[in-house]
């Protein structure tokens, strides 16, 4: 079973070297692209400051 972008069915044939080649960089630009996403979303939630409770809460802030 093999998965086939019809635009470039006919550039490379299945198991030949730049078949593979070609297979093995569009695996790691995915690849690369999930860890990049990853890593962005887990410095965005650690930069977010946390809530504070108590004095510094401003009145109203929550629809007193």
């Amino acid at each position: 079973m093999s998965i086939v972008v019809p635009a470039a069915a006919d550039l490379v044939e299945p198991g030949s070297p730049a078949g593979i080649v070609l297979f093995v960089l569009v695996s790691l630009g995915l690849i690369g692209l999930v860890v990049t996403i990853l890593l962005r979303t887990r410095r965005q939630q650690r930069d977010v400051p946390p809530r504070s409770r108590g004095e510094d809460r401003e009145p109203g802030a929550d629809g007193d």
